[in-house]
């Protein structure tokens, strides 16, 4: 059976672990003041996290490499996106209730068994890309612990550790931090994709509605059931807008870090930027391809209208029919960036190949130095993930 917030369930239980969730329900114990005090410890400690990384800079002003900075920046911005897209999802959590209570009606479901095999098709796609995301980056946070570990450092990142706290409870508190940031980034991923797709499905069952209407009823059914769609979309739209610009930028950032990385680090330390590195790449292409899949199947639902069975109808049906094909004759697209540049394929490869084009020229390292920023070093080892303040 499908069920639309089946979609979003696994993202839903990690925003309450993670102290981002609110219940629509205003006696639930997730509006009360026990887990609001969670939510503010979780987004204060987050934050800490975040300062003592950029701190770390702050110590090293007077001999700062780009070593240093690479290792700071490739973290720590993207712990900085996860916090405001958790942010921004705490405050746009509307859309996740718009499923739980609207998108349950019967007009939303699958009515024949056809309809329900497409649904679970694209159920299971949303359920790859959660598997994939949570797996990936619990893997990320267990070998930043293993290399730090492995390497006797007493940090698992490069951060300023505050006169007088003991470096184990530091430690501790990196490990967590680093592991809850993990999750931040695999839940806000998903939730946007099982989103995205959450339209694609509407979009499907609707366009098949649309080819089988015979009458003025039916018409009138499939108008109300695209115009809550699009109610939807415009909340999902509210928040991509904003928050999932801001993923492809920093994922942009963080990937020309890495590869800057990649090429500096010894063999260890690439079991973390690695699958470090294939998030980011995964990150904005899952978001472009669920984005070009809404447009595909939006496109579709003009010439679903012109397929129904309209041509024996009466003048004012017809008239009806036509004025609804050119409103949906232009495709609906998820705008990013104030609307500069849209979720697609296309804007994936413009993003993705000046990038790749640029990898084999700064693919050579000295076999006897290693060159960070035209400064050569042979005595150091790069400290991507462990620390450099020991």
């Amino acid at each position: 059976d499908f069920n639309s917030v089946s979609i979003v369930e696994p993202n839903i239980i990690a925003l309450k672990w993670l102290g981002f969730w609110r219940s629509s329900n205003s006696d639930s114990f997730f509006n009360s003041k026990w887990y609001n005090t969670y939510t503010i410890v979780m987004l204060f400690f987050q934050t800490m996290f975040i300062v003592t990384g950029f701190w770390y800079l702050y110590d090293k002003r007077q001999n700062l490499n780009i070593e240093d900075i690479n290792s700071v920046m490739f973290i720590y911005s993207a712990n900085t996106i996860n916090v405001v897209m958790m942010v921004n999802i705490y405050f746009n959590i509307d859309m996740i209730h718009f499923i739980q209570s609207n998108m349950q009606a019967a007009a939303f479901q699958p009515k024949t068994s056809a309809e329900a095999a497409e649904s679970k098709k694209w159920k299971n796609t949303a359920r790859m890309f959660q598997k994939v995301f949570f797996i990936n980056n619990s893997i990320c946070a267990v070998m930043s612990l293993f290399i730090s570990l492995l390497n006797g450092n007493k940090l698992v990142l490069a951060a300023h550790v505050f006169p007088g706290l003991n470096w184990k409870v530091f430690f501790i508190y990196q490990v967590v931090m680093n592991t809850a940031g993990a999750q931040m980034c695999a839940t806000y991923v998903t939730l946007v994709t099982s989103l995205l797709i959450e339209i694609i499905i509407q979009f499907c069952l609707l366009e098949r509605s649309l080819q089988e209407m015979e009458d003025y009823e039916d018409l009138k059914t499939c108008i109300q059931w695209h115009l809550d769609i699009l109610v939807f979309i415009k909340k999902v739209q509210r928040f991509c807008g904003i928050g999932v610009s801001a993923v492809f930028a920093c994922g942009v950032f963080n990937i020309c870090t890495s590869l800057a990385l990649v090429i500096e680090v010894d063999h260890s330390e690439l079991l973390f930027l690695l699958p470090y590195l294939l998030a980011m790449v995964a990150i904005i292409y899952c978001h472009s391809w669920c984005g070009s899949e809404v447009t595909y199947q939006s496109d579709k639902l003009s010439y679903a209208i012109f397929s129904s069975k309209w041509i024996d109808s009466d003048t004012a049906y017809k008239k009806l029919i036509h004025i609804y094909i050119l409103l949906t004759k232009q495709p609906l697209v998820i705008r990013l960036g104030g609307g500069t540049f849209d979720a697609s394929l296309p804007v994936f490869v413009t993003l993705k190949l000046p990038i790749l084009n640029r990898l084999p020229k700064s693919s050579h390292v000295p076999s006897t130095s290693k060159s960070i920023g035209g400064i050569q070093t042979t005595t150091s080892k790069s400290s991507v993930v462990g620390s450099m303040s020991q």
